[in-house]
């Protein structure tokens, strides 16, 4: 398993934290400077591995020394302080029904955050190092969350409108949503595996009545974890949150009883 740890941690650099990433390292910039720093001699090293098997007390003295070398390096970078995440208590959504409930439609959802810092960002199957890991606009995670949503009020009874003519679904819709997503904070580790971590965010809900025109807003949050490695971690972490905090709203009267006929 030792000769796993180099490649695993050298590859999270190139396969796992690209710049395109929904969340992305930054701050510390030290982190990828000291590991490509080492890149070459570790990869060096570790062919010569493939060469020396058969000297086992080598092969993993020279594995050992490699790997304290990068974990040493990423440990003289200042650590971020991971995030503190919420733990909201779990509710349980008041059911509706489908024949007595207004057409209901998510008109919009952004994320409003002050400070684009949610939390710590870790690498490799070791998950070391410590730094900022931040929040970059991805519609792919947004609309993610908008479906989450949708899908969560058609389990508790609540009719959705879901169509793709934002236009007219807005004109039709008996009641509509913009949502914002806030508050959103991650202690997150990205291996060649995949993620692994924990989330929390709060869903803000501005609720408008079309035929009045009244709104009136509804919150609620939400917080997940993952704990082993995932390739589908991220999103999910993020997703599973907005699941709990629509749930945690649905279980509020003042939504219950706007969205009935």
């Amino acid at each position: 398993m030792i000769d796993q740890t180099i490649p695993n941690l050298l590859h999270v650099r190139t396969q796992n934290l690209a710049p395109d990433h929904n969340l992305a390292m930054a701050g510390h910039p030290c982190f990828f400077t000291q590991v490509r720093g080492l890149l070459s001699v570790a990869s060096d090293q570790h062919h010569q591995f493939d060469r020396r098997k058969s000297k086992r007390g080598f092969y993993m003295h020279r594995t050992l020394v490699v790997a304290a070398a990068i974990c040493a390096t990423l440990a003289g970078c200042a650590e971020i302080a991971p995030a503190k995440i919420a733990a909201p208590a779990s509710l349980s959504p008041i059911q509706s029904n489908v024949e007595r409930s207004k057409t209901i439609y998510i008109a919009n959802v952004a994320v409003k955050l002050i400070d684009k810092k949610i939390g710590q960002m870790k690498g490799g199957t070791l998950c070391v190092g410590g730094t900022d890991l931040m929040w970059v606009d991805n519609h792919g995670v947004v609309s993610a969350i908008q479906e989450q949503m949708e899908k969560t009020l058609s389990q508790y009874g609540y009719k959705v409108d879901t169509g793709l003519i934002p236009d007219n679904e807005e004109k039709n819709a008996d009641v509509v949503i913009g949502v914002a997503i806030e508050n959103i904070h991650a202690n997150i580790c990205y291996s060649v595996d995949g993620m692994k971590g924990s989330a929390s965010l709060t869903l803000k809900w501005e609720v408008m009545d079309n035929k009045t025109k009244q709104t009136f807003f509804v919150t609620g949050s939400g917080a997940s974890s993952i704990l082993k490695f995932s390739r589908t971690g991220d999103p999910d972490v993020f997703v599973n949150s907005a699941e709990m905090a629509t749930k945690n709203i649905l279980a509020q009267d003042t939504f219950f009883q706007a969205t009935r006929k």
